[in-house]
């Protein structure tokens, strides 16, 4: 230290603020940020990038092999097998004993000679009446059988008609849709286009198959570039570039 330092006068030390005390100014302090899956760590919402569009040419067919929701089945067309439990329930309101004539069942219950006889009487008209009941109930039960058949093909003709009509108009379509090798993929494919669009006519049907079948060919196969476009050079941009 020289003499002209001891000698200077020195500027008084600044106190310390107190935060506490008016007209102090706090330290700065650092905000916390809260981090969720639509922020950063810094709480900045980043920029989504931009949804890139599907050019593909199968672009347009992605929702073909979705799952169709089938309707509900008609249960006057369905066959329910019969139950042990239900039929015996069923018989077990039934009385064969109420077909004995009431003189046969006295013979019985007073005993002697002729009761044996009577006996005897007594179950073969419980066997014939049990053999008419049972005819009449496999006689209903048939009838219903056939009923719900019947039904169950009406409701289904119109469909395999129209099947019918849309795998011929295919097939005149492309004849190597009829190819062995080619044929079953066809017919899927036909099949799943009927029941997505069951108001589409055959023709219809088929112009979405061809469709499909020519961009599923693109995509394996994409044509090659032009060769004269890519020789081809912008001099404009270039000179401005």
């Amino acid at each position: 230290m020289s003499l002209f330092d001891m000698f200077s006068p020195k500027p008084a030390a600044q106190p310390t603020p107190n935060p506490t005390q008016p007209g102090s100014i706090p330290e700065q302090q650092t905000v916390a940020t809260q981090h969720t899956n639509g922020t950063d760590a810094n709480g900045v919402v980043p920029q989504q990038a931009p949804v890139k569009k599907d050019d593909s040419p199968l672009a347009a067919h992605t929702s073909l092999w979705e799952a169709i929701p089938k309707p509900p089945t008609d249960p006057t067309t369905e066959y329910t097998p019969l139950d042990a439990a239900t039929l015996q329930t069923a018989m077990s309101k039934a009385d064969l004993a109420a077909s004995i004539p009431p003189e046969i069942m006295a013979a019985i219950v007073q005993g002697g000679d002729g009761a044996g006889a009577a006996f005897t009487q007594a179950m073969n008209q419980v066997a014939q009446q049990s053999m008419v009941q049972s005819t009449l109930i496999n006689e209903k039960l048939t009838a219903q059988a056939v009923q719900r058949a019947i039904s169950a093909m009406e409701a289904k003709l119109p469909e395999m008609m129209r099947s019918q009509a849309s795998s011929a108009h295919v097939a005149d379509s492309n004849p190597l849709f009829s190819n062995p090798a080619v044929k079953p993929v066809i017919d899927a494919t036909r099949q799943q286009l009927q029941d997505k669009f069951p108001m589409d006519t055959p023709a219809q049907i088929t112009d979405k198959l061809n469709n499909y079948v020519k961009a599923m060919g693109l995509a394996f196969n994409p044509a090659a570039p032009d060769p004269t476009e890519a020789a081809a050079v912008d001099w404009n941009k270039f000179l401005k570039g």
